[in-house]
């Protein structure tokens, strides 16, 4: 039994069917996808500051590219292009040291391939520009005095719905069962699992439980006796109507390496200043404002994102919803992309949505087994979860059929020693 529908449940299930272990159910209250796994900005890449995390997720864009294959869902590979007005030696020096980790290549000032390519055509690893001259050639939307870009190059964006929804239909076509309820009570001891209990009074008799119920992790973790290292953000989005047509529907995923202070007008500072909870965005805020195009040539949605506040809270839904939030991402952006300036002021047509990025103090996921016989853990995808879940759910049935396991499998094992958040520089963590 797999505990939560989102991304990392679906996966496991879909892989467990694969190796026809038997009956597999799917629970959740909610319906599949809906809590967290569909409010992201759908994008990847296997750029990395962790080995561990490279491999995993180098695994995981190997299995979308087998369902773009076999599914089709909407991969796409653009890349990520980090742009930064500062000296590019860091860039570079960051550049180098994840290459090292084995996320390809890096050409700096070297023969550069761009365009919207097929993903099967796209160069690996990662290309930099250094000369003003190249980097307007290539791309002229972005501001003057951008020193350098990092085009990293096994990265992009796909449909979450029709990846999520064609793995639980592969599943559900041979077998798997969904239930719509809430895990109340899971009978566990030294020998194992036993019984679970749902919220309507049903039980499922089961010997193995799977945790992979996203910002609820850590709840379910209490239930079969596991205190796991979890903490969880506020993370939203904008999806904003570029009327105007000022965005390139060819343009990669946009990204802002800078840290930044907004350009607000004197009566808007005094109102900024008198507000002691928005009085924050009067200072330097962080780096990594992005956004790519959304949908086709034809589509006029633009997807945009930046983690101006990520508080640790519990879980809340419906989510709160910042009223500044949609101004300030389209602000942001306009340093990195002049042209958005008539956004910021009369803002287009704008939906702001988000979820919880559920994580640990190392950023890098729970995958494996529990204290007790039978239980397993497959959450802490918080911020990589759709790009990793191909992956995640892989190693979850390896643990869980007793397959061979990937060298990277004991650095996500539940029980783990944690360290520090992993530096988000920009090459790391959004």
């Amino acid at each position: 039994m797999v505990c939560g529908a989102g991304i990392a449940g679906i996966s496991t299930v879909y892989q467990l069917t694969r190796l026809r272990v038997g009956k597999v159910v799917l629970v959740d209250p909610e319906s599949p996808m809906t809590v967290t796994s569909d409010k992201s900005s759908e994008s990847y890449r296997n750029w990395w500051p962790s080995r561990p995390m490279v491999s995993l997720v180098n695994r995981s864009i190997d299995l979308l590219e087998t369902y773009e294959r076999d599914f089709g869902i909407g991969l796409g590979r653009r890349g990520y292009l980090f742009a930064t007005a500062e000296d590019p030696s860091e860039t570079i020096a960051n550049a180098e040291s994840i290459s090292s980790l084995g996320a390809g290549p890096l050409r700096i000032d070297d023969a550069y391939r761009g365009g919207d390519l097929h993903w099967s055509e796209v160069p690996p690893g990662a290309d930099i520009l250094t000369d003003p001259d190249v980097i307007t050639a290539w791309f002229p939307y972005l501001a003057q005095g951008v020193g350098a870009v990092l085009h990293v190059r096994r990265a992009g964006w796909f449909d979450s719905k029709r990846y999520g929804g064609a793995l639980l239909d592969a599943a559900t076509g041979v077998g798997a069962e969904v239930v719509h309820d809430r895990v109340v009570g899971v009978d566990v001891d030294g020998d194992g699992v036993r019984v679970i209990a749902l919220g309507e009074g049903g039980r499922i008799a089961t010997e193995v439980f799977v945790n992979a119920a996203g910002p609820g992790a850590a709840a379910v973790g209490n239930l079969v006796g596991d205190q796991l290292p979890l903490f969880t953000e506020l993370h939203t989005k904008v999806m904003f109507r570029d009327h105007l047509g000022l965005v390139p529907r060819d343009a990669p995923m946009l990204l802002w390496a800078d840290r930044q202070t907004l350009d607000w007008d004197a009566e808007e500072r005094e109102a900024l200043a008198d507000d002691p909870d928005l009085a924050y965005l009067l200072g330097e805020l962080p780096a990594m404002c992005h956004f790519h195009p959304e949908g086709g040539t034809e589509s006029p949605w633009v997807v945009g994102q930046w983690s101006v506040a990520t508080p640790r809270t519990a879980p809340v839904f419906p989510i709160p919803v910042d009223p500044m939030y949609a101004e300030v991402v389209l602000r942001g952006l306009a340093t990195m992309i002049p042209r958005l300036a008539p956004y910021t002021e009369w803002l287009p047509s704008t939906t702001v949505d988000g979820g919880y990025y559920t994580r640990t103090e190392s950023n890098h996921p729970l995958i494996g087994a529990g204290t007790h016989p039978g239980v397993f853990h497959v959450v802490g995808l918080g911020g990589f979860g759709l790009m990793a879940s191909a992956a995640a759910g892989e190693l979850a049935a390896q643990w869980i059929t007793g397959g061979d396991l990937p060298d990277h499998a004991d650095t996500f094992r539940p029980g783990r020693d944690e360290k520090p958040l992993v530096a988000t520089s920009g090459r790391g963590q959004l």
